[in-house]
């Protein structure tokens, strides 16, 4: 299963007095990797280098990198490899490099890139993508409390689930996010728990974060 960022990781390493300094985002889009992108270079103006690497998609279908200067080859995709290793997407990395007076060579190049994004993997906070679906449970009120109870009970157990919306009008809506291998399961505890005073009914299939 691919892998999400939950929280932004950061590390740097030095390599012959030059510093590198990863960075690890969540994104949504490819105008989102590019405001980050932007923002490094504001934040870090005096360095030499901004290079990065993106994924996006289900999948990690969509898929670019830049060398900012570095030569081609020696920072981007290396960069993009060590995303790929860690099975992640929608994601991006950046690692901003302080120029030290050496040169590095290719090899040298590499190695310190992919080490950046690496540090900078392991500082993040990640989760795992499951396949999921979001169901609508329609009940009266006096069931929330049974309902609720059910998911708590079910999270405990380790399931990945959570309410993510409540609604009131005649009766009480209340929406929940489970993953695909406990949605049957889960819904046939509801019913049961109620004598079959509830609906239950599967919306969209999403996709939820596993911690």
């Amino acid at each position: 299963m691919k892998k999400q960022v939950t929280e932004p990781g950061f590390g740097e390493i030095i390599e012959k007095k030059s510093r590198f300094l990863g960075e690890l985002y969540h994104i949504e889009s490819a105008d989102e990797a590019k405001q980050l992108v932007a923002a490094a270079k504001k934040k870090y103006y005096d360095a030499r280098h901004h290079c990065y690497a993106y994924i996006l998609g289900n999948n990690g279908e969509n898929k670019k990198y830049g060398d900012d200067g570095e030569p081609q080859g020696t920072a981007g995709l290396p960069m993009l490899s060590v995303l790929e290793g860690n099975d992640l997407t929608d994601c991006i990395v950046i690692v901003t490099r302080y120029f030290g007076g050496t040169l590095l060579g290719t090899g040298g190049l590499v190695r310190a890139y992919s080490a950046a994004a690496e540090e900078a993997i392991k500082n993040a906070a990640l989760a795992e993508r499951v396949p999921g679906f979001r169901i609508l449970i329609r009940s009266d009120y006096k069931n929330e409390g049974t309902i609720r109870r059910i998911v708590s009970n079910a999270a405990e157990r380790g399931v990945c689930i959570a309410i993510t919306d409540v609604g009131y009008s005649d009766r009480c809506d209340i929406t929940v996010e489970v993953e695909s291998v406990e949605a049957e399961a889960f819904e046939k505890n509801v019913i049961e728990a109620l004598a079959g005073q509830v609906e239950t009914d599967r919306k969209d299939e999403i996709f939820i974060m596993k911690k």
